[in-house]
């Protein structure tokens, strides 16, 4: 399954958002951040943190 460009988040006033918003959910793996976007679809944004990377 492939995201389009639209459907992405990008741009890091949009993670910063995200990453202040309200709806969290985490477990010792990953952690979901949620938040209205004002549009018809979701999107969909990945952050990986670097010290996260190095263990990989």
């Amino acid at each position: 399954m492939a995201f389009s460009a639209d459907d992405r988040v990008k741009e890091r006033r949009d993670f910063q958002s995200l990453l202040s918003a309200r709806c969290k959910s985490s477990d010792c793996s990953v952690k979901v951040l949620a938040c209205p976007n004002g549009l018809t679809r979701a999107r969909l944004g990945i952050a990986v943190p670097k010290k996260q990377v190095r263990l990989a």
